[in-house]
């Protein structure tokens, strides 16, 4: 169970300063991505930071739906360009993704919301 969780070392004179096991370090090294926060798996029991794998849009915040809906709407409802003003606006500065979270420990994958 030790080897699954992140190790906590104290060196002398160095106070509450936490190490990650070599072994799962190498393997959060293969992701461009990690969480700001721990995680937990549900498989292993694994405490600590997971790899991103990738993110996930929502439908209705890609390129081509934005478009699709502006142009809709402003053909029938006479507002489109205001929604899609909306959506593009929603995609730079809301949080709507949801993320591909891999376990260092074990590989199980998780989708994080």
């Amino acid at each position: 169970m030790r080897d699954q969780q992140a190790d906590v070392e104290e060196e002398p004179g160095e106070v509450g300063i936490e190490t990650i096991n070599t072994r799962i370090l190498s393997k959060l090294n293969e992701f461009d991505a990690h969480t700001r926060r721990k995680e937990t798996c549900l498989g292993c029991g694994y405490v600590g930071v997971m790899g991103i794998e990738d993110e996930i849009a929502p439908w209705w915040l890609r390129w081509w739906s934005i478009i699709l809906i502006t142009v809709v709407g402003s053909l029938f409802m006479g507002a489109g360009l205001v929604i899609g003003v909306g959506l593009v606006i929603a995609k730079y500065f809301g949080n709507f993704d949801s993320m591909i979270l891999v376990c260092p420990n074990c590989g199980e994958q998780y989708v994080d919301d």
